[in-house]
């Protein structure tokens, strides 16, 4: 089975190391901006001519809530002709990379172009396990027959997710079980520590 994991892109020397680690233990990886004012189109060009010969990437993530939100307190709206745009852009590099869009509300995404994006839901501040099922079913339902995936464990919900002897695993299994186009699970770098702990996660040499 592959494995996936998302990746958000830092400096160019830093992300140099990972993404050669990535490529000898078999990851596969989403290249993901937060692009402010910067250009999409100019950012996925960047990025993917510099790190498009690592077998790891497998596509690009853009995090709309960040997209122009100096002027949209949640980032600017994707319209179908950036979200086409962006995603041919992406393509021309490898045909078989996929593009992610990333946002809590089914709003901000394109209203009707659909091409082969996954779409990724990050909300967070659920009342109970049931409570985020029922909002991801509706995002899953919105976007079918799209892959879509979920991004999870936020502080906020430590409330009913810390009350789990396996976070991960039980809100993983709850929503691939109730949401047929699930495609990935991601739990959030603010708490993965807390679920993952270093020690389980010893770098073998």
């Amino acid at each position: 089975m592959e494995r996936f994991v998302i990746y958000l892109l830092l400096t160019a020397t830093y992300s140099e190391s990972y993404l050669m680690r990535f490529d000898k233990e078999g990851f596969k990886v989403w290249l993901q901006i937060e692009p402010g004012t910067a250009s999409v189109d100019t950012l996925i060009s960047l990025v993917l001519s510099r790190y498009r010969s690592h077998p790891c990437v497998v596509g690009f993530g853009v995090d709309v809530e960040w997209y122009h939100a100096n002027t949209n307190k949640w980032g600017a709206k994707v319209t179908d002709a950036e979200a086409q745009r962006w995603e041919q852009r992406v393509q021309s590099y490898n045909p078989n990379y996929t593009l992610f869009l990333k946002h809590f509300a089914q709003s901000w995404m394109p209203p009707t172009y659909r091409g082969k994006i996954i779409f990724v839901d990050d909300s967070q501040q659920f009342a109970s396990l049931s409570d985020m099922v029922s909002e991801y079913k509706a995002w899953g339902r919105a976007f079918y027959p799209n892959r879509v995936s979920f991004q999870f464990g936020y502080p906020a919900d430590k409330n009913w997710w810390g009350q789990f002897s396996d976070p991960p695993g039980t809100i993983g299994s709850a929503l691939l079980s109730a949401i047929p186009n699930t495609y990935g699970v991601f739990w959030v770098d603010f708490t993965v520590t807390q679920v993952f702990p270093p020690t389980t996660m010893v770098n073998s040499q």
